[in-house]
C-alpha cells in the first residue's frame, strides 16, 4: 500500500523574511509509475505475441518453400522423363509438359496457406512458364535434329547413288533440295544445307574418277578441262611447293640441316620422308629398304614430287580442321609438321612456342628459341613473299558444271588424285602384263628343261620380245646339246670309260647329269655303288651328293654324321682330289680326314668317332676359342722343328725325304703356311693337338705334294703333275710336259753358256764333269749339235725350279688345266725365267696314251667276256659286270640307258666278276710297268 506522506509547514526566525512552505507529489509520482509500468506491461505482451506469431508465419513460409523446391525437383524429374519419352519429331511435346505442370501447379496451389498463395501463386506460374519454354525449345531441337537426321541418311544415300552414276548428279540434288526444303529448319541452315549436299556430290563426282582412272588409265584424259585446273606446272599448289623448295632449300636437292635429319629438296626429316613415299610411291618403296628410300632424298624431281604430295595432305588437313589454307599456314605445316601447324594456329599470339612444339623442336631450330606463336605465324606468311597473292579458294571455271562449287584445292587435289591413281592403273596393267609375259616365258623355260619345247617353232611364235626369244632359243639349243652329251657321257659311263676335266664347269656339270639320271632309275640300295664307280671313273663328286654329305657331317644327329662320314671317307678313299674339287667338299673332306683319324688311330669304332664330330658340330664349342689362344700359342711353337720333308716321304727307305722347296726362301715360306694351318686347325678341333696335327698335315698333303719335274724330288704348292695328265704306257707319265720345258727355255741358252757349264771347250768337253748317263748319250765322234743340246738339257734339269704362282691357285680354282712360273739358272748361276708367260703343256700325247689305254681296257674286257660265255656255255647264267649293270651288255644290242625302265636291277659285283676285275688290274699293271707290251707278252 503506498504510504503518502504528510504535508507540513514549517516557519524560522527569520526578521524580515518570507516564510517558506515545501508541498510533497510523491503520490502523484507513484501514480504516474504505477501507470506507466501498466502500460509498458502491455507493450511486452503486444510485442511478445506479435513475435509469435511472425515466428509462426516464417516458419509456415519455409515449410512451403522447401514443398515448393521439393515440387520444382519433381518437375525436374518429370521433365526428364518426359523428355525421354519425346518422339523423334518431338511433336506434340510442349503441349504434354503445359498440361502435365499444369496440373501439377494447380495440385500444388491447393496445400499453400491462404496468407502464401499470392506469394507462391506467383512462383507457381513462373516455374510453369519456364518448363514450358524449355519444352518449347527442346521439342524444336528434337524436330530439328530429325530434320538433320533425315537429311543427312538422303545425302547418304544420294552420294552414293551419284558415285556409282554420276549422271544422276543434278537429280540427286534437286532430290537432296526437295527433302531439306520440306524440312522445318531454319533459312540458313538450309541453305548451308544445300551447299554441303552440292559439295557433297561433287566430291563423290570426283572420287569416282579417280576410281575409274586408275581401272581405266585413259579416262584421267581432259580431267584438268573438266576441273578447272591447269594440267601441270602453274597451279596454286605448285607455286607454294616451287616457294617452299625456295624458302627451304634453296633449290638444291642435296641441302642438309645440320641439326637434324632434315635434307633434300622439301628438307623432309626422314620419318615423314619415308612415310610420305610409301603412301603415295608404292611401287619406288617395294623392294627397297628404309635406308635405299632415305637415299632418294637427293633426287630432285622425287623430291617436288613428295614436297606436293605433303603440302596437298597439310591443305586438306587443315581444311578439314576448319583452319585457314593460304601459302603461309601450308608452308607453317610443311614446316612444323601437320601436328605443330595445328597447335601454333590454335595458340594465342602471345604463347610460347616452347610450350608449343616442345623443346625439341626448338633445339632443331635455334632462331626460334624466345619467339612466340603469333611470331611464328608471321613468320610463315612472310617466307612466302609473292606466294601470297596465290588463291587458295578460286580459280579457272570448270568445263563441268558439277565442279563448280568446289574450291581451287578441292579441285586441283582430285586432279592430283585421278593423275596418281592413272599411273597406279598403268603401273598395275604394266605389272599385270609382265606377270603373263613372265608366266609364258616361264612355262617355255620349264618347258625347255622338260622336253615339251623341243621345237625352236614353238619359241618363234610365242609372242615373247626378241631378246627374249634369242635367249630362250639359246637354251633350247644348249639344253638339246646337254641331253645328247648326257646320253654319251651314260654309255661311257657304262662302258667303265667316262672321263672328264674334273675342274671345269662342263665336266662337272656332266657328273650331276648322270647323277640325276642314277637318283632317278636306280634302286635306292644300289645307288651307293653306281655313285662311288662315278666318282671312280671321273674324280668328281656330284653336286647333290656332296650336298647330302655336307648335310650329314654338319648334323648333332649320330647316326646321320656316321653315315655322311663314312660315305665322304670312302669317297676319299676312291679319288682323295675329288671332294676338294667341289664347292664345299674341302669342309666335307676336313670331318673325312676327323672321322678317319679317330677311327684308326684313336681305334674309336664309328659310332664314336661320329658321336666326336656331333659334338665338334656344337656352336658352344666355338665360343672356347679365345680361352685357348695362349694354348694355341704354345702349339704352334711345338711344330717349328716339325720335318715337314718326312710328312711327304713315301718311300720306306732312309734318307729319302724329299727337299722342301727349291731355296731356302721356299722352305721358310712353306713352313710358315703349315704353321698357321696347324695353329687354325688347332682352335677348330678345340684344343685336340692329335686332331690339329693330322689336319694340318692332311690339309698340307692337299695344298703340297712332291714333283719330280726338277732334278730331284720337291715339295711344292700344287705339285703338277696332279694337274697335268700322264702318259699310263709310260715309266715317267710327265716325260712329256718335261721334255716341252726343255724346249722352251733351251733357245734363251746360248751354246757359249752350256759349253761352260760343262767345262767343254770349243773342240772338247771335259768328260770328268760329265755323269755317265750324259756320256752313253754322246758319240764318241761326235762334235756336233747334239752334245751342244745335250749339254743344254743337263744344265736346265740340273736347275729347274717349277713354282706355283697366285695366278696358278686362280687356274685351279675356275677348273682350268694350271701353268707354273719356270725358273732355271743360266751359265753365271743366275736365276732366269721363260719371260712374259706361265708354262702350260701340251697335253695331246699324254690324252692319246689314255685313250689308248682305255682302248686296250675294251678290248681286253670284251675278250674277258668271251672267255666266260666260252666256260658257261650257250644256256649258262650271265652274271651282269659293271659295264652291263645300268645300260646291258652292248654285244647284245639292248637299249642302252637313255631308255632305261624305272626299276633297274643293279646288283654289286659277284665272286666271278671281283676275280675278273683282279685279273684285269694284273693285266693293266704288267703293261704300265713295261712287262706286257700292248701287242702281248
Amino acid at each position: 500500500m503506498a504510504v503518502i506522506r504528510r504535508i507540513e509547514s514549517q516557519r524560522s526566525f527569520d526578521i524580515g523574511g518570507i516564510p517558506s512552505t515545501q508541498v510533497d507529489d510523491s503520490v502523484g509520482q507513484g501514480l504516474r509509475a504505477v501507470g506507466g509500468a501498466i502500460q509498458n506491461a502491455g507493450e511486452a505482451m503486444h510485442a511478445m505475441e506479435m513475435r509469435r506469431l511472425q515466428s509462426q508465419m516464417q516458419m509456415v513460409e519455409f515449410g512451403q518453400t522447401e514443398a515448393f523446391n521439393r515440387w520444382q525437383n519433381d518437375n525436374a524429374l518429370e521433365f526428364g522423363k518426359a523428355q525421354d519419352e519425346m518422339p523423334a519429331s518431338g511433336d506434340g511435346f510442349t503441349g504434354n509438359v503445359s498440361k502435365v505442370f499444369t496440373d501439377r501447379s494447380e495440385e500444388f496451389l491447393k496445400n499453400v496457406p491462404d496468407a502464401l498463395k499470392p506469394k507462391f501463386s506467383e512462383l507457381v506460374s513462373t516455374a510453369r512458364e519456364t518448363w514450358i519454354n524449355k519444352a518449347a525449345a527442346a521439342e524444336v531441337d528434337q524436330r530439328n535434329n530429325w530434320y538433320r537426321t533425315g537429311v543427312t541418311e538422303r545425302q547418304q544415300i544420294l552420294q552414293n547413288q551419284v558415285f556409282d552414276d554420276p549422271a544422276m548428279f543434278d537429280a540427286a540434288k534437286e532430290d537432296a533440295f526437295r527433302t531439306i526444303d520440306s524440312s522445318g529448319l531454319p533459312p540458313v541452315e538450309k541453305e548451308a544445307l544445300k551447299k554441303k549436299t552440292e559439295e557433297m556430290f561433287s566430291l563423290a563426282v570426283g572420287e569416282r574418277e579417280v576410281r575409274d582412272a586408275e581401272a581405266n588409265p585413259s579416262s584421267a584424259t581432259g580431267a584438268a578441262s573438266r576441273l578447272g585446273v591447269p594440267a601441270a606446272g602453274n597451279d596454286a599448289v605448285d607455286v607454294v611447293v616451287s616457294k617452299i623448295i625456295g624458302v627451304e632449300s634453296g633449290g638444291r636437292a642435296n641441302a642438309k640441316n645440320p641439326n637434324s635429319s632434315a635434307s633434300g629438296l622439301g628438307q623432309f626429316i626422314d620419318s615423314t620422308w619415308l612415310s610420305t613415299v610409301k603412301k603415295y610411291r608404292p611401287d619406288i618403296a617395294q623392294g627397297r629398304s628404309n635406308k635405299e628410300i632415305l637415299s632418294l632424298k637427293n633426287d630432285p624431281q622425287l623430291g617436288r614430287e613428295m614436297t606436293k604430295r605433303y603440302t596437298q595432305e597439310n591443305a586438306a588437313e587443315l581444311r578439314k580442321s576448319g583452319m585457314p589454307v593460304n601459302p603461309g599456314t601450308l608452308y607453317l605445316a610443311h614446316f612444323a609438321g601437320i601436328g605443330g601447324a595445328k597447335a601454333v594456329l590454335r595458340s594465342a599470339d602471345d604463347a610460347s612456342l616452347a610450350n608449343v612444339l616442345g623443346p625439341a623442336v626448338i633445339k632443331a631450330n635455334g632462331f626460334l628459341s624466345g619467339k612466340s606463336a603469333g611470331w611464328l605465324k608471321d613468320w610463315a606468311a612472310k617466307k612466302m613473299g609473292d606466294a601470297k597473292g596465290v588463291p587458295a579458294s578460286t580459280g579457272a571455271a570448270p568445263a563441268d558444271p558439277r565442279y563448280a562449287n568446289l574450291s581451287l584445292m578441292q579441285r586441283l587435289s582430285i586432279y592430283d588424285n585421278i593423275q596418281a591413281a592413272a599411273q597406279r592403273g598403268e603401273t598395275a596393267i604394266r605389272a599385270q602384263e609382265k606377270a603373263q609375259y613372265d608366266a609364258q616365258k616361264g612355262a617355255l623355260q620349264l618347258g625347255i628343261q622338260t622336253g615339251e619345247v623341243a621345237s625352236p617353232q614353238q619359241i618363234l611364235s610365242s609372242p615373247m620380245s626378241d631378246a627374249d626369244k634369242a635367249t630362250l632359243l639359246s637354251a633350247l639349243r644348249s639344253r638339246q646339246g646337254d641331253a645328247a652329251l648326257t646320253q654319251q657321257a651314260l654309255a661311257d659311263f657304262q662302258n667303265g670309260s667316262l672321263k672328264v676335266d674334273p675342274y671345269s664347269s662342263d665336266g662337272k656339270k656332266t657328273v650331276d647329269a648322270v647323277q640325276d639320271v642314277i637318283s632317278k632309275n636306280v634302286p635306292a640300295e644300289q645307288q651307293q655303288y653306281a655313285t662311288e664307280n662315278l666318282v671312280a671313273q671321273t674324280g668328281v663328286v656330284p653336286q647333290s651328293v656332296l650336298n647330302r654329305m655336307r648335310a650329314g657331317l654338319e648334323s648333332t644327329n649320330v647316326s646321320e654324321v656316321e653315315a655322311a662320314a663314312q660315305e665322304a671317307a670312302r669317297i676319299a678313299q676312291i679319288n682323295p682330289a675329288a671332294l676338294s674339287r667341289r664347292d664345299g667338299g674341302s669342309e666335307v673332306q676336313k670331318r673325312a680326314d676327323d672321322f678317319n683319324h679317330f677311327v684308326k688311330n684313336l681305334n674309336l669304332t664309328p659310332a664314336q668317332a661320329a658321336q666326336k664330330i656331333a659334338e665338334m658340330n656344337d656352336p658352344d664349342k666355338q665360343r672356347e676359342r679365345k680361352a685357348l689362344e695362349p694354348a694355341a700359342k704354345e702349339f704352334r711353337k711345338q711344330l717349328e722343328n716339325d720335318d715337314l720333308g718326312s710328312m711327304f716321304d713315301e718311300n720306306w727307305l732312309p734318307f729319302t725325304d724329299p727337299n722342301v722347296g727349291f731355296t731356302e726362301g721356299q722352305r721358310l715360306g712353306i713352313q710358315a703356311e703349315y704353321l698357321a694351318i696347324a695353329e687354325e686347325q688347332f682352335y677348330q678341333a678345340n684344343g685336340n693337338v692329335e686332331l690339329a696335327k693330322n689336319r694340318a698335315a692332311e690339309e698340307m698333303k692337299r695344298l703340297y705334294g712332291v714333283t719330280r719335274m726338277g732334278s730331284s724330288a720337291t715339295v711344292i704348292k700344287h705339285p703338277p703333275e696332279r694337274y697335268w695328265p700322264a702318259e699310263s704306257n709310260s715309266l715317267d707319265p710327265h716325260a712329256y710336259a718335261r721334255d716341252q720345258i726343255v724346249s722352251e727355255i733351251m733357245p734363251l741358252i746360248s751354246d757359249e753358256e752350256a759349253l761352260r757349264f760343262v767345262g767343254s771347250t770349243q773342240t772338247g768337253i771335259n768328260q770328268s764333269s760329265l755323269d755317265q748317263t750324259f756320256l752313253g748319250k754322246l758319240p764318241v765322234a761326235d762334235k756336233g749339235r747334239e752334245r751342244v743340246d745335250e749339254a743344254k738339257r743337263q744344265m736346265i734339269l740340273g736347275s729347274l725350279q717349277i713354282v706355283a704362282t697366285p695366278e696358278t691357285d686362280q687356274m685351279i680354282k675356275s677348273g682350268k688345266l694350271p701353268g707354273y712360273a719356270v725358273f732355271y739358272a743360266d751359265g753365271n748361276g743366275v736365276l732366269q725365267t721363260i719371260p712374259g708367260k706361265l708354262f702350260v703343256p701340251n697335253i695331246e700325247p699324254a690324252m692319246k696314251a689314255q685313250q689308248q689305254m682305255i682302248d686296250w681296257a675294251q678290248d681286253d674286257r670284251e675278250t674277258l667276256l668271251e672267255d666266260e660265255r666260252a666256260v658257261q656255255g650257250p644256256d649258262g647264267g650271265r652274271e651282269r659286270t659293271l659295264d652291263t649293270f645300268l645300260d646291258g651288255d652292248p654285244l647284245t644290242g639292248r637299249q642302252r640307258l637313255q631308255n632305261l625302265p624305272p626299276n633297274v636291277n643293279l646288283q654289286p659285283p659277284t665272286q666271278r666278276q671281283e676275280l675278273n676285275d683282279q685279273r684285269q688290274q694284273l693285266m693293266d699293271d704288267a703293261r704300265n710297268s713295261g712287262i706286257l707290251s700292248p701287242g702281248g707278252m
